[in-house]
């Protein structure tokens, strides 16, 4: 019986993309957006989702408005919606600067001993790709302001760590060879 299992799958589908979310009995449309939307870095206003060709209100309890067996997975499909189309220069634009963000980390992250001339790069590239996402008009839309503001916090807890690697490369001392280094662990 559907009210015996206490969690079960669902599955979205999105083009060629696939999401497999295990959820509880009480997971209603809006816990499902949210979930992708977090996934995704968007605004779960720009997610619909298709069950069984009938689109649930977010407030649907899942489990009690479509047969939930445990066995089989709920096939779900996700759209776009009509605003994600609208918005979508703007989206593009914060998804260019999220790229250029992940590639500064990556690269940031990958050095043994970041000097102190790599701070000032890092914090200026990241000054940067903040001064990109200022530009970005969001007309007054909650959305835009939703994915922008999520950037510009990834930006801020990047610098943060940047930092505190910086502090703690500092306390652990000059390496043994007296240059400028991480000290030895």
């Amino acid at each position: 019986m559907a009210a015996e299992a206490t969690t079960y799958k669902i599955t979205v589908k999105e083009g060629k993309s696939r999401w497999t979310l295990i959820v509880d009995n009480e997971t209603t449309a809006l816990d499902v957006k949210t979930i992708l939307s977090q996934q995704l870095t968007l605004s779960p206003d720009y997610i619909k989702l298709v069950v069984k060709g009938k689109t649930p209100r977010d407030e649907a309890v899942l489990s009690k408005a479509y047969v939930v067996d445990g066995a089989r997975p709920l096939v779900m499909m996700m759209m776009r919606t009509a605003e994600y189309h609208e918005d979508k220069t703007a989206l593009d634009a914060i998804q260019d600067v999220a790229q250029e963000v992940s590639q500064l980390e990556r690269e940031h992250m990958g050095l043994a001993a970041p000097t102190p001339k790599d701070m000032l790069a890092l914090e200026e590239m990241l000054t940067r790709c903040t001064l990109k996402l200022d530009d970005v008009e969001t007309n007054g839309k909650a959305n835009l302001r939703f994915v922008r503001k999520a950037q510009v916090k990834r930006i801020h807890s990047i610098s943060a760590k940047a930092k505190q690697r910086e502090v703690d490369r500092k306390a652990s001392g000059p390496s043994t060879d007296g240059g400028e280094g991480d000290g030895e662990e």
